[in-house]
């Protein structure tokens, strides 16, 4: 029997001092449950974190990213204390629908899939060419392109539904391990151009749409969207991103000041494995 039961005189002392008995038990039940959990769980994880010390990040993308590559694994080689491999994977005129086919099915293209199954980060973007509504131009008057968009209209479903495929076969792929999952969501290179060439609704109107398939496929997979149209464009994307020295001679690739802006989004996105 306890020493505090055999120390009470009365009933009343008993109950009272039986209450603080059990107390007692129950608070050196808890302390002894939160030493075994401090001395044994002390090396374990919380759900969800990368323990790996070495970190694959894999760049999935048309040329737009190939300058991105390098200074963005700068950033999460610092920002985490780890080493990285870097697999540049960028590939001239990616499409998304290449790309998503090549993830969904598996094939053994370039050796993304087996990339992808070890990768601890995934970035990838790719152009719309197969899923443009017909009539239309990717990036109207970029680069040497002929500004020359006739109209415009909300058919960007196949582009969205594609890009979001990307993630949900990145997700697969990865098999519940955590993974940091990142996608772009592009820039207007020829913004500047297009009130003199007469079709400044039309190109606004395209790539909006297109931006938003962008938005709402990243949303749908709760993968984080580094917004370069917001950078390089301004918040009403009417800024002519050439004259801030964010585009490249060609017109439409990133310079080098872009690329390092759009691996500073990708970094400010934080790295918190994608859900």
């Amino acid at each position: 029997m306890s020493r505090w039961m055999v120390e009470a005189e009365d009933e009343e002392e008993k109950v009272i001092v039986m209450f603080r008995h059990v107390l007692a038990l129950i608070t050196a039940g808890s302390l002894a449950a939160a030493g075994c959990g401090g001395s044994d769980g002390a090396n374990e994880t919380t759900a969800g974190e990368i323990t790996e010390s070495t970190w694959d990040v894999v760049i999935l993308g048309h040329s737009f990213v190939a300058d991105v590559a390098e200074p963005y694994a700068d950033h999460v080689a610092e920002a985490n204390d780890v080493e990285v491999v870097l697999h540049n994977e960028w590939r001239p005129d990616l499409s998304v629908k290449s790309l998503s086919e090549v993830l969904a099915t598996d094939l053994e293209t370039f050796g993304w899939v087996d990339l992808v199954r070890e990768a601890e980060v995934v970035i990838y973007h790719a152009n719309p060419y197969g899923l443009i509504p017909e009539g239309q131009i990717e990036h109207c008057g970029t680069g040497d392109g002929t500004i020359k968009e006739s109209h415009c209209d909300g058919e960007w479903d196949a582009y969205r539904a594609a890009l979001e495929q990307i993630a949900v076969d990145i997700k697969r792929l990865r098999d519940g391990q955590p993974t940091i999952i990142r996608t772009i969501q592009v820039y207007s290179p020829g913004v500047g151009k297009w009130e003199e060439a007469g079709v400044y609704d039309d190109c606004m109107a395209c790539d909006t749409y297109a931006r938003e398939a962008e938005q709402a496929a990243a949303d749908a997979q709760g993968v984080p969207i580094a917004s370069a149209w917001d950078k390089f464009n301004g918040p009403d994307h009417t800024e002519d991103p050439v004259e801030k020295g964010y585009i490249a001679d060609d017109g439409y690739h990133p310079s080098a000041k872009g690329a390092q802006a759009i691996a500073d989004l990708l970094h400010d996105l934080g790295y918190e494995p994608t859900p």
